[in-house]
């Protein structure tokens, strides 16, 4: 699977969504386009950043609600 800026941004603030990329190279690459281009580019309403963990082809990205969509 290719993670894609629609699948991230589709993302709802406070969930995880977990992709299982086709290689361990594929999902380093799925988490450098979270962090170089999505997060500072496509910000979603409600959402202040995203944070992203890999673990072989896996990539978990996690929504971090705005401080105001946490009340």
């Amino acid at each position: 699977m290719k993670v894609t800026k629609e699948d991230i941004v589709q993302i709802k603030p406070g969930k995880t969504k977990h992709f299982v990329c086709d290689s361990p190279i594929a999902a380093r690459n799925g988490q450098a386009l979270v962090l170089n281009y999505v997060k500072k580019y496509f910000l979603p309403k409600g959402v202040e950043s995203f944070t992203t963990e890999t673990q072989d082809n896996i990539l978990s990205v996690t929504a971090v609600p705005t401080t105001e969509s946490k009340n």
